[in-house]
């Protein structure tokens, strides 16, 4: 009888490891959800208030902003428009699940240019955290901006 019950629960295990099946799916890169077809970079679009901080500065600064697909071919990519309150034209970023990466850019060909960022949505919040630094490339000077864009 004992034997028979040390057969019965090593089968009984035995199934259980088999059928089980893992909860998490991996997705295509740009990509998220359950079913894996929604766009990872579709919560971002939308007009965003943003307010930022200088470092150094106790005024925070106060303006909009405009996510939109940065590209049609590559899922990933998102154009950010009046970026910093200053850039005229379009700053792209890489969308990564909740986080975008801004790349080092220069989209005025002006003396300004983006050394690097990053923003994170909050889904709870449905908010983005953003920190960047700018570079002034006549003067040399770079700054950092901190915000939340709501």
């Amino acid at each position: 009888m004992k034997k028979m019950f040390n057969y019965l629960l090593v089968g009984t295990m035995a199934l259980g490891l088999f059928s089980a099946q893992s909860c998490s799916k991996t997705c295509d890169a740009g990509y998220e959800g359950t079913d894996c077809k929604t766009e990872s970079r579709a919560k971002f679009y939308k007009s965003w208030l943003a307010t930022e901080t200088k470092t150094g500065s106790s005024t925070p600064s106060t303006f909009s902003v405009t996510i939109g697909s940065g590209s049609t071919t590559d899922v990933t990519k998102i154009s950010i428009g009046n970026f910093s309150d200053v850039f005229v034209n379009d700053v792209t970023a890489t969308v990564d699940g909740d986080k975008f990466t801004i790349p080092s850019q220069n989209p005025d060909a002006d003396r300004y240019t983006i050394v690097s960022g990053t923003g994170t949505y909050n889904k709870s919040t449905k908010q983005i955290a953003i920190d960047y630094s700018v570079k002034n490339d006549t003067t040399n000077a770079t700054f950092s901006y901190t915000g939340t864009w709501k």
